[in-house]
């Protein structure tokens, strides 16, 4: 369940008329949590021009990593 949530988050991101509230805080910080309890290591991947997604990690302590990610999409 909560490999869903993140890929929800991470695929669809809050609606507009919910930004700004702090859900999106909420959610991650939880999921982040459950994560850590489990031992298991939190991660993401966001675009970096995405300023929003990269603010709400860096507020959950994440860090950007100088490696890239590339991806082939056939």
């Amino acid at each position: 369940m909560i490999k869903r949530a993140l890929d929800f988050l991470e695929s669809n991101g809050v609606l507009d008329k919910y930004t700004r509230r702090g859900f999106a805080l909420e959610l991650l910080g939880y999921i982040v949590n459950v994560l850590l309890c489990k031992r298991e290591v939190p991660y993401s991947q966001i675009e970096f021009n995405n300023e929003a997604s990269v603010g709400l990690h860096k507020k959950l302590g994440f860090e950007i990593s100088a490696d890239k990610l590339y991806r082939l999409i056939n």
